[in-house]
């Protein structure tokens, strides 16, 4: 079972700039991979490392996507949760949606392996955000900072 990166590993990385470069070592120990598995991540999501490294927001992505974004935030504490936009950050909902719905979520979600039910509830929905919905938030820099998180150069 994989190990989530201990507070000291997620504060160094968020204490990064956005325009470093992760060594893939370290995308690794986030992961909990050996290296050459996190390389073969790099490359089944598209990405060829350059040199030993990867940008930051590309490792970031890679992070968000293999651990529950609000246990990151909570390991990451008050002040380095901080660095990640407010918008981006989960709040609580409370919906009524069918229970057949409901149950076809929690089955896309564990045969997908999502970090968790509302990551991949949140994935889907960020997927289905038209561009002329971006376009009509163009002034709501809180919306467009969370939008375009992680920064990728």
């Amino acid at each position: 079972m994989p190990r989530f990166p201990s507070p000291e590993t997620l504060a160094g990385f968020f204490r990064r700039d956005w325009r470093d470069r992760v060594p893939v070592s370290e995308l690794a120990l986030l992961l909990d991979v050996p290296p050459e598995q996190a390389r073969d991540v790099l490359r089944a999501d598209g990405t060829e490392p350059a040199g030993d490294s990867v940008e930051w927001g590309e490792a970031a992505s890679l992070l968000l996507d293999a651990w529950p974004r609000a246990r990151i935030l909570d390991a990451l504490g008050p002040d380095l949760a901080r660095s990640i936009p407010p918008a981006f950050r989960p709040a609580r909902v409370c919906w009524r949606i069918p229970i057949f719905v409901l149950r076809a979520i929690r089955h896309q979600a564990a045969l997908l392996q999502a970090p968790s039910l509302e990551d991949y509830v949140a994935d889907v929905l960020f997927n289905e955000i038209q561009p002329s919905t971006v376009a009509a938030l163009a002034d709501d820099t809180a919306f467009l900072q969370a939008y375009r998180y992680p920064p990728v150069d």
